[in-house]
């Protein structure tokens, strides 16, 4: 919904790389120059914008959910004056008296990529890249027979329901990260393959003696085991190198640290039309947005 924002007047949006929604999605988007964390984004009359002043958004809504956006930029009224780097107010659909829905997927694949030029050069397959987006809508009457009907036009005493979701399962690529992570042998002890960014061998000093050890090897008797099992804690090095002249020893390991985003949107709303002249609604959103990554040790 964000990325549409753009070709309103007066709206800016620096972010043009936007997949899909996730709470960073209004981070980017400013209204009349004023900055980002000024603007106000409301959901159904709710503030919803992060008050620790990026500007983003705490919800952001499926767009099968939405059943009217409005853009402020100027010219508040009482009801809607709070900030004043405009107002973008979004108001979720509301079931009708007849029954009415949708249904969504939204998938990308890897195997319909090609690699990366400078991943073939270095003999390193296409990385994962996948991504699920599902979802569904439902809308109408609640009809509950003895008790209330509320198919047909009008009148009052009526209940209307709307519900959705959407999931989204996203692993996309980063750029190849590399570092160096103890070899098979280190982590024995055995450092006669260790080397620095010189390609000279590394020396391994005993304390004791100020020495390098026999061989570059470390003895076992000197080795401590709770030192040993962290170490295996680490990933062994894969033993890919890094192709630039100069550069061949600076890592001994390349990797692909793609983050998973799982993110899911769940929209429940029921409509009350009590007289002609009082209806109430009961509305419920929730939003959650798992963005996981690793960090290389």
């Amino acid at each position: 919904m964000f990325g549409l924002m753009a070709i309103l007047p007066g709206v800016q949006d620096t972010n043009l790389n936007r997949d899909f929604a996730q709470w960073r999605s209004a981070i980017s988007i400013t209204i009349n120059g004023a900055p980002s964390q000024n603007k106000d984004v409301r959901v159904d009359g709710l503030n919803v914008v992060d008050e620790g002043g990026c500007g983003t958004a705490y919800v952001n809504l499926n767009l099968d959910a939405i059943g009217e956006v409005q853009v402020i930029a100027n010219g508040y009224t009482a009801e809607n004056g709070r900030n004043n780097g405009g107002l973008i107010s979004i108001v979720t659909k509301s079931g009708t008296s007849t029954l009415k829905g949708s249904g969504w997927y939204n998938g990308r694949r890897d195997r319909f990529n090609s690699n990366d030029y400078f991943r073939e050069a270095s003999n390193l397959p296409k990385p994962l890249y996948r991504i699920n987006i599902s979802g569904y809508s439902v809308g109408g009457p609640v009809v509950i027979p003895g008790l209330i009907d509320s198919r047909g036009q009008g009148g009052s005493g009526k209940l209307y329901f709307f519900a959705s979701q959407e999931y989204t399962d996203d692993a996309r690529p980063t750029a190849t990260s590399r570092a160096n992570m103890p070899t098979a042998l280190e982590k024995m002890g055995d450092f006669s393959q260790t080397r620095i960014t010189n390609g000279t061998i590394q020396p391994i000093i005993d304390p004791l003696t100020g020495l390098p050890f026999p061989g570059n090897v470390i003895p076992a008797n000197r080795i401590s085991l709770l030192g040993q099992q962290m170490l295996n804690l680490l990933p062994t090095a894969n033993g890919v190198l890094n192709p630039t002249a100069g550069q061949e020893w600076t890592s001994n390991s390349a990797y692909d640290l793609t983050p998973l985003h799982g993110r899911t949107n769940h929209v429940l709303r029921m409509d009350a039309v009590l007289t002609d002249k009082t209806r109430t609604a009961f509305k419920l959103v929730k939003d959650r947005d798992d963005d996981w990554s690793w960090n290389r040790i």
